[in-house]
């Protein structure tokens, strides 16, 4: 019988919860994407269908692609981006 090591086994994707992906914003970056949310179209999708999600991860290509929207509207920076994308793993 072949055994492996359970530490060896790559790790699954990290889930969070909608709430949870949220609180890795700061209060001023969340209440900035929330104003953007009221006058661009592309934010409020974004934001609308983070709220909607069961679940938010960097497996999805969806989270890089909304993260990076979030930095060309300049509503995060580029550092920032990365601070949350490291949070997440």
């Amino acid at each position: 019988m072949i055994r492996i090591d359970p530490s060896l086994a790559p790790k699954p994707p990290r889930q969070l919860t909608s709430l949870e992906f949220l609180d890795l914003f700061t209060t001023e970056e969340q209440l900035a994407v929330a104003t953007a949310a009221m006058n661009f179209a592309q934010v409020k999708l974004w934001y609308d269908r983070t709220l909607a999600a069961m679940f938010i991860t960097l497996a999805d290509p969806r989270t890089e692609a909304g993260l990076e929207a979030l930095v060309q509207a300049g509503l995060l920076t580029a550092e920032r981006k990365a601070e949350i994308v490291g949070a997440m793993a």
